[in-house]
């Protein structure tokens, strides 16, 4: 039942999770570009830009993922046919790893070979970026997509869980209790990463 979902949704969302892949690639021309010795304000801009619609056109197919078996309501037919949630949890994590999570390591291992990285480090570094992307906007998506039916929903539940997260990290833990990464730019950068991808968790 869970390979008959994965399938279902693939038939369905895969030019989606093609459209996040080229805008993957297209984010990496300009970033590459300046990399290389053309750095203007207009490359970084669009770099950035191109970036962040790649990051949100991946939890938009994640989300959409999932609303095509939707939890809340009464008026689905697995009521009728029932599918264990085991099953279809597992279906929905297992097209999020395969459709979302592994085009955007391999866009990356690409990119990082392309800059001469050997294919060990292309592929560690790669790793790294995907887990981060995992913990900070696919499984947000993925719950922001289990507790909503409809996308209007799930863009006020985005937009609310972005002015909670804002508040509460940049405001709340910066400013009243002065905590502050001392460490950016260092070789412990990794463990304010770690630690803040567990709270998100």
């Amino acid at each position: 039942m869970i390979w008959h979902i994965v399938r279902k949704d693939a038939r369905l969302l895969w030019p989606l999770a093609v459209l996040v892949v080229a805008l993957q690639i297209c984010a990496a021309i300009p970033h590459y570009l300046m990399d290389h010795g053309v750095r203007t304000v207009q490359l970084q801009i669009l770099g950035d830009l191109l970036s962040a619609l790649a990051l949100l056109g991946a939890m938009v197919v994640v989300v959409v993922a999932i609303h095509q078996d939707p939890v809340p309501g009464a008026r689905q037919d697995w009521l009728i046919r029932p599918i264990r949630r085991r099953d279809l949890a597992a279906a929905k994590l297992l097209f999020v790893v395969l459709l979302v999570q592994l085009p955007i390591w391999l866009v990356d291992v690409g990119i990082a070979l392309v800059d001469g990285f050997a294919l060990p480090a292309a592929c560690l570094a790669a790793a790294g970026r995907n887990i981060g992307i995992f913990c900070e906007f696919a499984l947000p998506a993925m719950m922001i997509g289990v507790i909503t039916s409809t996308f209007v929903e799930a863009f006020v539940v985005a937009a609310l869980a972005l002015v909670s997260y804002v508040g509460l990290f940049y405001v709340v833990l910066a400013l009243l209790l002065g905590v502050k990464a001392t460490v950016g730019g260092t070789g412990a950068e990794w463990i304010v990463s770690a630690a803040f991808y567990l709270l998100v968790l």
